[in-house]
């Protein structure tokens, strides 16, 4: 046997075994960045001719690109038999990577990368190595998942290891939430049994509020937060306006004494100290969204990009079927939609990928409301939908009637947040008991 460079139009490609060459994309563009790694086996049948034994996909793909000529190993045929032998044992005999050592693989590579150049992204070293980044997300996470509990480099499968890790960081992140409430509730006792079912999840919906809905200022309590642990952030704060002046004629005007408002001479300073503590606790690749104001707009977005956030400009919308409020409508329209923005750290995918940015929901009737800003429950579980799959963990600062807490209960995901007022966690327990 010999290695040697030959021409590709000397090359027939002759009867194959393998019908199916599946796509080409992915070894045309490494062909294309890094030539051909691996020579192709030929057997010489005459002066200038040569027929292929192994390498067939190497093959079409240099001739897609237009490689001129193609590295080849040349022996010679022990008879048809022979030829055949070496194309099974090409395709059956060898081994691939194992879903570790590719994992690890992907990792260095990406760090060889970004030691080369700052602005290196995993966005670019998922188009680099052919694999869709949400893959590759995964595949990077489960890396250094494996480094903290090396059991789970034992599984058989990788997708039998990122279930494993998925319950392992949801039993963390309810033991955390829970030994959070312990330390600041005298009322429960330390010894207390944590009210989880065979299968990890709460007995009811008024256990899960009890132990995720807390009192507390959300700023004050993110900076207690370990960082980089959120998946996906529902943040819904005051909007520094006037509310028991501008609902005083609202059907649900029993609610509204109770809510918390900010006012607007110190708001810009208080949005920067939100986003600069969201930022901290997000996770690399991680979506939020933010209900506001229209009038603050220009600075909730400013405030965004100075934390490190980017955002989609067009903002999504939640039209309110079944009838509008207008709190003067003899000169103003009745609202029948609500903004809100979609924000994100570093380059997360959605989990309903392609979904419009409006949404159609019938808000609850002001009879029914906790709380004056409350939100349909079906909505929320729509966006749980869109931006987070079970095994995230929601943060939601500013928790009020609680619907994205039920909403999370309803999917079986785990959620968490604050509120600063007992009164409406208190009617959401009543309401549920």
């Amino acid at each position: 046997m010999n290695l040697s460079e030959l021409p590709l139009d000397e090359i027939e490609e002759g009867d194959r075994a393998r019908d199916d060459y599946g796509t080409l994309d992915d070894l045309t563009e490494s062909i294309k960045d890094k030539g051909i790694i691996q020579p192709i086996t030929v057997a010489q049948c005459g002066a200038g001719h040569y027929r292929l034994l192994a390498g067939g996909r190497r093959l079409r793909a240099a001739t897609l690109v237009g490689l001129p000529t193609i590295p080849c190993i040349i022996r010679e045929s022990g008879g048809e038999v022979d030829d055949r032998e070496i194309e099974l044992l090409e395709n059956v005999v060898r081994k691939d990577f194992t879903w570790q050592e590719r994992c690890h693989l992907e990792e260095q590579i990406y760090k060889l990368r970004e030691v080369a150049d700052p602005n290196w992204s995993q966005r670019k070293t998922a188009t680099l190595i052919g694999r869709p980044q949400s893959a590759l997300s995964q595949d990077m996470e489960l890396c250094q998942a494996m480094r903290a509990v090396p059991e789970l480099a034992e599984a058989d499968s990788q997708n039998e290891a990122w279930k494993k890790w998925q319950r392992i960081k949801e039993d963390l992140a309810v033991q955390h939430i829970i030994q959070e409430r312990r330390a600041t509730d005298s009322a429960l006792p330390k010894d207390a049994p944590v009210p989880l079912t065979s299968s990890k999840k709460f007995d009811s919906l008024s256990h899960y509020v009890d132990s995720k809905y807390h009192i507390g200022d959300a700023i004050a309590e993110m900076q207690k937060l370990s960082p980089g642990i959120i998946d996906f952030a529902e943040v819904d704060p005051p909007y520094a306006v006037n509310l028991k002046a501008h609902r005083k004629k609202a059907k649900d005007q029993h609610i509204v004494h109770d809510y918390n408002e900010l006012p607007e001479e110190t708001y810009a300073d208080w949005l920067e100290k939100l986003f600069f503590a969201l930022f901290r606790v997000m996770k690399p690749n991680s979506f939020g969204i933010l209900w506001y104001g229209s009038k603050w707009y220009p600075e909730v977005t400013r405030t965004l990009i100075k934390a490190g956030f980017a955002y989609t400009a067009t903002p999504a919308i939640w039209v309110k079927t079944g009838g509008g409020y207008s709190p003067n409508p003899k000169t103003n329209l009745a609202n029948l939609y609500e903004n809100f923005i979609v924000f994100r750290k570093g380059s997360p995918t959605l989990c309903k990928e392609g979904r419009a940015n409006v949404f159609q929901f019938a808000q609850p009737s002001a009879a029914n409301r906790i709380h004056p800003t409350e939100r349909p429950v079906e909505l929320m579980e729509e966006l749980l939908r869109v931006f987070t799959n079970e095994a995230c963990i929601t943060l939601i600062p500013f928790l009020g009637s609680g619907a994205t807490l039920r909403a999370a209960y309803n999917l079986d995901r785990v959620a968490f947040g604050y509120d600063l007022n007992s009164v409406y966690r208190d009617r959401l327990l009543a309401k549920e008991s």
